[in-house]
């Protein structure tokens, strides 16, 4: 399991000013592979306003495959208006399995 400690750091950074912080933020959470920053990660796959955060959320979501997010990572790739994150949703899906029946 990941270390508290970094989990933390990098859910706090996803809150930052700077978009590439953010991404990298995401990028380490998926990495790291704690579903405990799954709620953190949902929250700015859905609000935040740069594409690249909210693609890279996408891909962190999909690198933990808990089905928790399913519903959300399912909404994002019907109404995000950008194709990289609705792409980057239906890979997450993809790596689950896809949707839940």
């Amino acid at each position: 399991m990941a270390d508290e400690a970094d989990v933390d750091a990098y859910v706090a950074a996803l809150q930052g000013p700077d978009a590439e912080a953010r991404a990298a933020a995401a990028r380490a959470l998926g990495e790291l592979g704690d579903t405990s920053a799954g709620d953190a990660l949902d929250t700015v796959l859905r609000t935040d306003p740069d594409v690249r955060v909210r693609a890279a959320a996408a891909d962190a979501l999909g690198t933990m495959r808990d089905y928790a997010w399913t519903e959300s990572l399912a909404d994002v790739l019907e109404r995000d208006p950008d194709e990289s994150v609705r792409r980057a949703a239906a890979a997450a899906l993809a790596l689950m399995g896809g949707l839940p029946r």
